[in-house]
């Protein structure tokens, strides 16, 4: 093989680097939009960085993770139903994901106020991590950090408080 096909070779790896079931230049692409709503942060690194971060939890037996749920009590609270969209930093739940919660959970149950926010803490396998769900919605909406699961039949709550 000569240089020129060594080159080819490696640029048609490079262009095709699968990245949990998802080709690396279509996530930096997903990234890269103008939808993103990215303004000042290089796509690359933070596709780079979410990328490092997930495979550094895949090798890890378990995970804690976050989910926001509004409720007017915490009895009032389906962990039945759960749902598989979480954070894996508290911090990571923003203002403009709040109110977009809060307008859905409001369509269900209009007695619900703004301040009607619980956080369930949960523990569950990283096996039940659905990595290229994760990462294609980080490419899709870099500034909601969510991690998404497989299900919540393998999940254990360790904590409902209070947001």
């Amino acid at each position: 093989m000569n240089l020129q096909e060594h080159i080819r070779r490696v640029l048609r790896e490079e262009v095709n680097i699968d990245i949990f079931g998802h080709n690396y230049n279509e996530l930096l692409d997903n990234i890269t939009s103008s939808d993103s709503g990215l303004m000042y942060t290089d796509p690359e690194e933070l596709l780079k960085q979410k990328i490092k971060f997930l495979k550094k939890i895949e090798k890890k037996n378990s995970i804690k993770l976050f989910r926001v749920v509004f409720s007017k009590s915490k009895n009032k609270i389906n962990i039945k139903k759960l749902g598989n969209h979480y954070v894996y930093d508290i911090d990571d739940f923003h203002e403009e994901m709040l109110d977009y919660l809060y307008y859905n959970a409001k369509r269900k149950d209009s007695s619900l106020d703004d301040d009607d926010v619980w956080v369930v803490e949960i523990e569950t396998p990283t096996s039940n991590i659905d990595y290229s769900e994760t990462i294609l919605t980080y490419s899709l909406h870099p500034k909601e950090d969510e991690i998404t699961i497989m299900g919540s039949n393998n999940i254990k709550i360790i904590n409902i408080f209070k947001y």
